[in-house]
């Protein structure tokens, strides 16, 4: 066995004079094996090079980053502690969120730069594979093919031209470096090698819990090529068990992360329901799964982003004929593994590293993922091409052909890559044709929805989510999505009706939990809502949505105090996001805790410049310190504003009439601004809710209160929508105090 990249140039000492330093060079430079290195990674790198120009998915792309405002802040002592202690996204993997918040850091919140990055890891683990099979063997011919094959496989686009499967990549990269260490390890054992090893182990599964077998495989590498597993003593082959007890180890790191796996998936609900897949359908399941991979691996023409599981299990005469196929694989491997270990190891490679994905235990609810095999069919590559420049197959077809065989095999996989990646470059291409190969995919419906659903055609999204639940009536994202449009367009009963239903479809779904609660906010059933917003907090506690929900609950019942502590938590979360920061300096306000409104406000317009809300509030509160200037100044900015500007001065009025105590001159100051948005439209111009709400407290400050209950009558009739949830309650207070014959400064009492 080789031991180093270049055997022939090893026996070279250091310290030669130049001109044989420069021999060396060109002999490395006119090397066949430089040459592989370098046809392989341009192959890695023009097959996929259209994910570049990708943009985000719909499909898990808001988990991963989009949405996800620890990723979105790139690296911070904050978010490297957020890493290594959350299961969000259903699974424990530190490695690559601080990979994705490196992204951030270097190239920014664009997808351009996650997607570069996915297409530089495959590169690289190509050429690491091809170096792993480089110290494997001395054939430099099947090397380059096994590497060539890898790089250019359509199978493996869905690996690099999604962002959200970096984990994948990122695990797939640290376990052929172990590899490659392993290598070294082998030929020259010690401590320091056997560390290196152990630690590219480690963070392959910190990126994701993928290598759990990888003591399996390094065993069938001991096998063969490297020949440590037996010795022939005598005509007889005995176990090396020092071999076997070095993977001792490896197997226990494996194990833990096994664990560690599990309760990430099942404490986020990914888990398939164990009575609707039994053990039975199961083995069904992975028994034609096993097939079906090595059938795409030879004809990949129907590849699609996501093989649903609609949970009838294969038909018998499939799982019959699977069976019996992969019966006969196994036979045939054992069979020769003397003679052609190149087909046994390749095969058990295969087999062994697909054993946790392979369907046993159901995630989600796809039968098969074309991500699961990036590793695994490295060993099916490698029997390939084992087979075809095996010395039967040159000796009967001579090694010219097998060359040429091999070169245009891997350009036509290499252009149904290329094609495959196009595919990939956004919502609607991906989805509209996995339901030309698939019409009854519920999540290809339910995706194609979403986009079409941003793209502005509500109509043609609600009919979308219609068809998927026609298909499979329990699809939870379906009828969250058709929960939505419903509760968009005031149909609060419909929309609880859908979220319902999608939370008792699914084991545990944070997003339809928060939907529900937010439409109960908007009828006013705060303690239907409370609850659930609570139980969110619980199983998510570091997430800035979960926190801030809640808050908000808190502030509609008017305990802002209370709602302070979850908004200040949200902001500490995600202090980038000026939502927190505006609901934050609101609470504060009412409480007239005006230096902090202040403060929080001024972090609002530095987040969002022309939010007109948090400059008028900002005004409000400067004016209440005496910083009348300020506050001047302030309201200079607020006119500045194109459009919403009558709006935001209407909503200046209304926040002068929540003090407790009057300005000076407030009165003229607030029908200065009536008068000032009365020409034109406004959606809250003085016809309008909010206009209305603010002149009926100005004519309660000079008794009028008849006339003040008619426009706040009028102001809440004109709250068309359950969404204007504030107008309304601030309406309804408003009245109970006209009628009281008291004026209305403030919504709740403290």
């Amino acid at each position: 066995m080789p031991t180093s990249l270049f055997p022939s140039l090893e026996s070279e000492a250091l310290g030669k004079p130049a001109a044989a330093s420069n021999d060396r060079l060109r002999r490395v430079a006119s090397s066949p094996r430089t040459w592989g290195m370098l046809l392989v990674c341009m192959a890695a790198l023009a097959t996929h090079f259209p994910v570049i120009r990708a943009e985000f998915l719909l499909f898990d792309d808001p988990d991963a980053v989009t949405e996800n405002s620890q990723v979105l802040r790139g690296l911070s002592w904050e978010t490297i502690h957020w890493a290594f202690t959350t299961n969000h996204f259903s699974n424990w993997m530190p490695a690559t969120w601080l990979s994705l918040m490196l992204d951030t850091e270097l190239f920014g919140t664009g997808p351009g730069g996650y997607h570069t990055t996915n297409l530089v890891l495959h590169v690289l683990s190509s050429a690491v594979l091809l170096l792993v099979l480089y110290r494997l063997s001395d054939k430099t011919l099947p090397c380059v093919f096994t590497a060539a094959l890898f790089a250019v496989h359509p199978i493996n686009v869905q690996a690099v031209a999604w962002i959200a499967e970096r984990k994948g990549l990122l695990s797939s990269f640290f376990w052929l470096l172990g590899l490659l260490a392993y290598t070294y390890y082998a030929a020259k054992p010690c401590f320091r090698r056997y560390l290196l090893v152990s630690i590219c182990l480690v963070l392959s599964l910190m990126s994701k819990q993928m290598a759990v077998t990888f003591g399996a495989g390094l065993l069938l590498l001991d096998y063969w090529p490297l020949n440590r597993l037996f010795v022939e003593r005598d005509g007889t082959w005995l176990l090396q068990r020092k071999v076997v007890i070095e993977k001792v180890p490896w197997f226990a790191i494996g194990i833990v992360f096994i664990a560690i796996g599990y309760v990430a998936q099942d404490s986020s609900g990914a888990l398939g329901d164990t009575t609707q897949y039994p053990l039975g359908m199961r083995l069904r399941y992975a028994t034609v799964g096993f097939i079906e991979y090595l059938r795409k691996a030879a004809f990949p023409i129907d590849l699609q982003f996501h093989y649903h599981n609609y949970g009838d299990g294969p038909s018998n005469a499939a799982f019959l004929i699977s069976l019996a196929a992969l019966l006969c694989l196994i036979g045939l491997a054992t069979r020769c593994r003397r003679q052609y270990p190149a087909f046994f190891v390749g095969f058990c490679w295969f087999a062994v590293t697909l054993l946790p994905v392979c369907g046993l235990l159901q995630i989600g609810q796809q039968r098969l993922a074309d991500r699961y095999v990036y590793m695994p069919l490295i060993g099916i590559y490698g029997l390939v091409a084992a087979g075809l420049f095996s010395k039967s197959f040159v000796s009967l077809l001579g090694q010219r052909i097998c060359v040429v065989f091999a070169v245009l095999l891997t350009i036509l996989l290499g252009i149904k890559a290329n094609s495959e990646a196009k595919y990939w470059h956004d919502d609607v291409s991906l989805y509209e044709r996995a339901l030309k190969l698939d019409p009854r995919n519920p999540n290809a419906l339910v995706n194609l929805g979403n986009a079409k659903k941003k793209q502005g055609e509500v109509d043609r999204a609600k009919a979308l989510y219609e068809a998927a639940i026609l298909n499979n009536a329990n699809d939870s994202n379906a009828h969250h999505n058709l929960g939505r449009i419903y509760s968009d367009r005031g149909g609060s009963e419909a929309a609880i009706k859908h979220y319902k239903t999608a939370i008792a479809s699914a084991r545990n779904f944070p997003a339809a939990t928060n939907s529900l609660g937010i439409e109960y906010l908007k009828t006013g059933e705060f303690g239907l809502a409370q609850p659930l917003f609570e139980q969110n907090l619980h199983g998510s506690p570091d997430s800035d949505i979960a926190n801030g929900n809640l808050a908000t609950c808190h502030f509609r019942q008017g305990k802002f105090s209370t709602a302070e502590g979850f908004y200040r938590q949200a902001v500490t979360l995600s202090p980038l996001n000026a939502s927190w920061h505006f609901q934050l300096a609101r609470s504060l306000a009412l409480m007239e805790r005006w230096a902090e409104a202040e403060a929080e406000f001024l972090a609002t317009r530095s987040l969002s410049p022309r939010v007109g809300d948090a400059i008028s509030g900002c005004a409000m509160a400067q004016a209440h310190q005496g910083k009348f200037q300020a506050a001047m100044s302030s309201l200079r900015d607020l006119a500045t504003l194109d459009g919403d500007a009558k709006d935001t001065l209407l909503q200046t009025a209304f926040l002068i009439m929540t003090s407790r105590e009057k300005l000076p001159g407030e009165n003229e100051a607030v029908q200065s601004i009536l008068n000032a948005t009365s020409a034109g439209p406004s959606s809250t111009g003085p016809s309008s809710g909010w206009g209305l709400l603010v002149e009926s407290m100005v004519k309660s400050e000079a008794g009028d209160f008849l006339v003040a209950t008619e426009l706040a009558t009028q102001a809440m009739a004109n709250a068309s929508t359950p969404d204007n949830f504030e107008l309304i309650d601030e309406c309804k207070r408003a009245i109970v105090a006209f009628k009281q014959g008291k004026p209305y400064r403030l919504g709740p009492e403290k």
